[in-house]
């Protein structure tokens, strides 16, 4: 494996000419309700062909969600505050956040969590 990533790093040669081939290319299937939901960009290329420039984070369901119910076009943004009632503290790292969601799925069958408004929480905390 790591002799197929060297090899695999360079396959742009100096003079722009692409060293990639129809046998060594890999399909990948994505189904989208829409094209923003693909989470990428695609260009033309000298020769015509079509390939993929850049890819970005795509909102999940909970998000858009979430802008829908608040009315705000940008994202809010949200702290986890609690899982099913346990206080999440600060220094908890996503995988421990993920492992804790997966703990109380299939213990519980259900997730409950509160978010806090990060910007509202600080301002809250000013005002002492």
């Amino acid at each position: 494996l790591q002799g197929q990533k060297k090899e695999n790093a360079n396959r742009w040669s100096t003079t722009g000419k692409s060293n990639f081939s129809a046998e060594s290319a890999e399909t990948i299937c994505v189904t989208a309700d829409s094209f923003e939901q693909i989470g990428c960009v695609f260009e033309s290329a000298w020769n015509l062909d079509i390939i993929l420039t850049d890819l970005f984070a795509v909102p999940g369901t909970l998000q858009l969600a979430m802008k829908r119910h608040l009315g705000k076009n940008e994202t809010p943004k949200l702290a986890i505050e609690s899982i099913n009632g346990q206080f999440v503290p600060s220094y908890a790292t996503e995988s421990i956040v993920m492992n804790a969601i997966n703990r109380s799925w299939h213990s519980d069958g259900r997730v409950e969590l509160v978010f806090c408004d990060d910007e509202q929480k600080e301002w809250v905390h000013r005002l002492r």
